[in-house]
């Protein structure tokens, strides 16, 4: 670009002017994406977030689903599908469902129903030990799925014998695992290993199926509530924190960059975003070389939003972890977006000519120094 001073018939003075840099100009649009990342997740913390949780009730909904899951568990316990350990406390379903693997275990290492011997009053030959049965055939009625089951994961009799529908432990597997159950017996390391694997290959996988038949077939009932009923309502609320957190920071987003590229660019004269400021960059139009109007200002407000959609991926993981923000498609179909646009903002810089993104180049404007602008006002004949 360049200005020619023809007011004197004297040979034409040419000034040269030149765009910013590439490096620059990527610098500056990376300065002012950060700083409306970090404004942003202030702004959803200290205000939309608690606005939001107050708006829709989020500690009133919380307080219940806390409740709901406490009774999904009465419900596994009350139908003696999970055994509770005395020192455990009933939310602990993890740690209870080691315990529950034990109980199972103990009815076929032994053969009474309160052996002297047990490491823990619940271990023995008694029924309800034996959960899988419990429930397939004395609560779904189903004695197909849980022979099916029950030899899908004991592959070739490796922990079971089955002889008719009677299934036994295998005599080298009750040897190794017994010192878990029976205080009589000693510490085996073949058998903690031994009792790891029948965990993982066979307890969960089985008690997975049985969730899942809970779920898709045969409903638990216990005091008034099912356990599908009470499922239903804690998955719900999650959609609700879902909805909460994509809500929330698009609208924290919003407000920083409304703050960034709208209100700060308008309370100055030249219109400059903090990075311009800290940088000493102007936007001016690329016909005449003047300070951009303010609907330039407004379009790069839209601009920008759409630019950095990326962000709002990350705001709500203090909200819902960063493993949550997966789980919410509005997020990430934005996130796509924004970065889709941002990579073609960037290879559209690389090949141009005067250094302009795709908005500068789609607002017919540019970026310049400071001093460079300075040096056109003054060959203008400005004083400066």
């Amino acid at each position: 670009m360049s200005y020619s001073n023809q007011e004197e018939k004297k040979e034409p003075q040419v000034l040269n002017v030149l765009p910013t840099t590439k490096g620059r100009r990527i610098l500056t649009f990376l300065g002012d994406f950060f700083i409306n990342f970090i404004l942003s997740f202030i702004v959803f913390t200290a205000i939309v977030l608690p606005v939001g949780q107050k708006a829709s009730n989020y500690w009133g909904r919380r307080d219940r689903v806390n409740e709901s899951i406490y009774l999904r568990s009465e419900v596994l316990y009350g139908n003696k599908l999970l055994f509770q350990r005395e020192s455990i406390d009933q939310t602990e379903m993890l740690y209870n469902a080691s315990y529950t693997f034990y109980c199972f275990f103990s009815y076929y290492i032994f053969d009474e129903e309160t052996p002297v011997t047990a490491r823990d009053k619940q271990y023995g030959h008694k029924e309800e030990n034996e959960i899988f049965r419990h429930y397939f055939v004395d609560i779904a009625h189903n004695h197909a799925d849980y022979y099916r089951l029950f030899d899908l994961y004991n592959p070739n009799g490796k922990y079971f014998t089955k002889t008719g529908n009677v299934y036994t432990l295998n005599a080298n597997v009750k040897e190794k695992i017994m010192y878990h159950v029976d205080n009589s017996d000693s510490p085996s390391g073949d058998g903690n290993a031994l009792a790891g694997e029948l965990e993982d290959n066979f307890f969960y996988p089985m008690y997975s199926e049985m969730m899942t038949s809970i779920e898709n077939k045969t409903d638990l009932y216990w005091n008034g509530y099912t356990y599908n009923g009470l499922q239903s309502y804690i998955k719900g609320f999650e959609s609700y924190t879902n909805t909460l957190a994509w809500i929330t920071s698009l609208s924290a987003l919003l407000l920083s960059t409304a703050v960034i590229y709208l209100a700060i660019p308008l309370l100055n004269k030249n219109h400059k975003t903090p990075t311009m400021m800290i940088l000493r960059m102007e936007r001016v139009s690329r016909e005449n070389l003047e300070i951009a109007k303010k609907p330039v200002i407004v379009i790069n407000f839209i601009y920008s939003y759409f630019v950095n959609l990326v962000s709002s991926f990350f705001i709500p993981t203090i909200f819902v972890t960063i493993y949550g923000v997966f789980n919410i498609p509005v997020l990430m179909v934005l996130g796509i977006f924004s970065l889709l646009l941002m990579f073609s903002s960037f290879i559209f810089l690389l090949f141009n000519k005067f250094n302009m993104d795709l908005f500068d180049y789609l607002t017919r404007s540019v970026l310049l120094k400071t001093d460079t602008l300075d040096d056109v006002y003054r060959a203008k004949g400005y004083y400066i």
